[in-house]
């Protein structure tokens, strides 16, 4: 102990931060695709026409009699900020519109953050984004 100074110096008070929700995880977002059937977010999900395999991804044909999607028309993830889209280069694009009623549209090979109950719209198709409960 240095000289004049306290044996116990009284302790610091524990610093106190607001309690943040946790993100949800990403095995928590789902995506209920155009067909109604619900796809889990747990890893990379391609939709489209008829979507290239790729090692991690899982892939989600969708019937579209008019071709108005790609074969590869966009992506879905979850990464620690929460989830995203993004269009693959399509031929009619992708709109997004988020659960507050934001609407933004894709650019190419530029991810597009999503919210709880967003809705994607890909060439005459949609589909949505939400947690699982």
């Amino acid at each position: 102990s240095w000289p004049g100074s306290p044996a116990d110096p009284a302790p610091l008070p524990p610093e106190v931060f607001p309690a943040a929700a946790a993100a949800p995880a990403a095995a928590d977002w789902w995506v209920r695709l155009p067909d109604g059937t619900p796809a889990p977010l747990d890893v990379p999900l391609l939709v489209g026409r008829n979507p290239d395999a790729l090692p991690g991804v899982r892939v989600a044909p969708v019937a579209d009699p008019s071709r108005s999607v790609s074969k590869t028309h966009l992506m879905l993830g979850v990464d620690e900020n929460g989830p995203w889209v993004v269009d693959r280069g399509s031929t009619n694009g992708t709109l997004v519109t988020l659960g507050d009623g934001q609407r933004i549209v894709c650019m190419p090979d530029r991810r597009v953050r999503l919210t709880d109950g967003s809705l994607v719209a890909f060439g005459d198709l949609s589909l949505s984004v939400g947690v699982r409960v």
